[in-house]
């Protein structure tokens, strides 16, 4: 079965820990007034660990032991409750023009939405009058964290991307329209705003103190059920090359995240906010026990630049870097562990007005070690523009730490120089970049609706050309999931990948029609 890594936006059981893992784990996760009249005590040659009362020596029944935990869970949820929201989005049905009549003996493809009429219109096979062709509304549905009392709301980007139409559905039952105050894709945040007062504000913890073990509680909307709990622990942290987005540092969790959930929280036992659930890893489109949530020091900093200014104002060092294999290493003399090697240093920009020269090797970034030009991006782009940074570089052999005070990071300057995110690990397996549709591309291809993505450049002899794609072709679906957006191409096929590992399917619309490909990532 393959794997899909996908977002959590629109039937598993939940799963139950053994007893005795529960039980191990309350003094860790439940009341700092537990904690101060109770020990664990480990049983020599068992294996096994009891709760002790310190004030009798005794240890209480596991009946009680078991009800502590569930008060924890409890008062999390119940403090996080008013600040959940469910999100309703609309996209209005557009028009696109078709031909009026289509010619009887035209053969079709089963089951195909284009149709062989389209191609002869699209590559100039015939004529014909074209009239308005009507397009069903899109629907979607996520979760959202109130953040202030004023009515702000926090939740994924990918819930509200192209909605035209957001509804808001307060715990209490009320209803509002909403507005987007401002999107930031490199994270997959979003603000909403409705014209509400006196609402419950989340507390927004510190994830950094969210350790690998601990209890947390998610809480959202899956499959439209609003204000579900499901619970789990913190499964990993700094989750990142998920192929997601620019920015990546998730927490992993087995807290039952499913479709619907995208925009909601996961919180601790205190009902702070350590995280925003934004996807899943799943074999069957719902919880496989494998979800990523945006961590709340990221929430921070993007929620205070979009309710400013709508946008986030990030770092930039203006560098050009690549990642270190072993054979430059060993041609620079470089024997450590980590890094990534600086190709250019962008004449002008803050690296190369610091000094940094091509040739060094960045090793890490405020004491942050680089293991990848993604680590690079993340240290430096979600710190400030103004703001200094101490790089650590090896050059020539010599250890030297600089001072660089970041400029400011723009998608236009990135792109003009050279310096625009990465392509995810899971498409350089394919040697293609893929971009966004226009308006004017998908009437001009016809295509019906938000399907697809187009390949804007495709590296010779790669996988990828070896199976003849070509720059142009439109990539509508990755094995059975349907592609909309870049990110979804990356998550689909980064699932794809991890699932079957050796092949990948994609139906592609290409100047011959639609048709179907199977790349082997090993083809070259």
């Amino acid at each position: 079965m393959n794997t899909t890594l996908s977002t959590a936006r629109s039937n598993r059981s939940h799963r139950r820990r053994g007893v005795g893992t529960a039980l191990a784990l309350i003094a860790a996760g439940a009341f700092a007034a537990t904690v101060a009249v109770t020990t664990v005590m480990a049983s020599p040659g068992t294996g096994t660990t009891t709760m002790v009362d310190r004030s009798t020596g005794v240890a209480p029944p596991p009946v009680d032991q078991a009800n502590a935990l569930s008060a924890a869970f409890r008062n999390a949820a119940s403090a996080i409750a008013p600040s959940v929201v469910s999100i309703e989005t609309v996209q209005t049905a557009t028009m696109r023009p078709t031909r009026g009549q289509r010619t009887p003996q035209a053969p079709q493809m089963p089951n195909d939405p284009f149709g062989e009429e389209l191609f002869k219109r699209f590559f100039g096979q015939g004529g014909g009058n074209l009239q308005p062709m009507p397009m069903p509304e899109r629907h979607g549905q996520g979760s959202g964290v109130v953040v202030s009392d004023d009515g702000y709301i926090v939740t994924n980007n990918h819930v509200v991307e192209g909605a035209t139409e957001l509804k808001v559905n307060l715990s209490d039952g009320r209803t509002y329209e909403a507005k987007v105050v401002g999107t930031d894709p490199d994270t997959d945040l979003a603000v909403v705003k409705i014209d509400a007062s006196g609402l419950t504000p989340a507390k927004l913890g510190d994830s950094d103190n969210a350790l690998v073990g601990d209890w947390v509680v998610a809480v959202g909307s899956p499959f439209g059920l609003d204000h579900t709990v499901t619970a789990g622990i913190v499964s990993a942290k700094q989750r990142s090359n998920m192929g997601l987005t620019t920015f990546e540092d998730f927490i992993q969790t087995d807290a039952a995240i499913n479709p619907g959930n995208s925009g909601g929280p996961l919180v601790n036992l205190h009902g702070e906010v350590v995280g925003i659930n934004t996807a899943i890893r799943s074999q069957a489109g719902g919880s496989d026990g494998i979800g990523f949530a945006i961590p709340s020091s990221t929430v921070k900093t993007v929620v205070a630049g979009l309710k400013d200014s709508g946008r986030v104002d990030r770092g930039w060092l203006g560098v050009q870097v690549q990642p270190l294999t072993p054979d430059l290493a060993q041609s620079f003399g470089y024997s450590g562990a980590h890094g990534v090697l600086l190709a250019e240093a962008l004449s002008g920009e803050p690296a190369a007005i610091a000094g940094l020269q091509a040739g060094d090797i960045l090793t890490k970034v405020n004491g942050r070690p680089i293991e990848s030009p993604r680590d690079l991006v993340m240290a430096v782009g979600m710190k400030a523009p103004g703001e200094k940074v101490e790089v650590e570089l090896m050059r020539d052999g010599a250890a030297k730490t600089v001072t660089v005070v970041l400029g400011q990071r723009t998608p236009e300057l990135a792109a003009a120089r050279g310096m625009a995110p990465a392509p995810s690990a899971s498409s350089q397996k394919l040697g293609i970049a893929v971009e966004s549709m226009s308006d004017e591309q998908r009437a001009e291809v016809g295509i019906n609706g938000a399907e697809g993505v187009v390949i804007a450049g495709i590296e010779p002899g790669s996988p990828a050309a070896m199976a003849g794609l070509q720059q142009g072709d439109v990539i509508l679906s990755v094995d059975r999931h349907k592609i909309e957006t870049p990110a979804e191409f990356n998550q689909a096929l980064a699932g794809a990948l991890a699932g079957a590992g050796d092949a990948v399917r994609l139906r592609v619309l290409t100047q011959g029609g639609v048709r179907y490909l199977v790349i082997k990532p090993g083809q070259e």
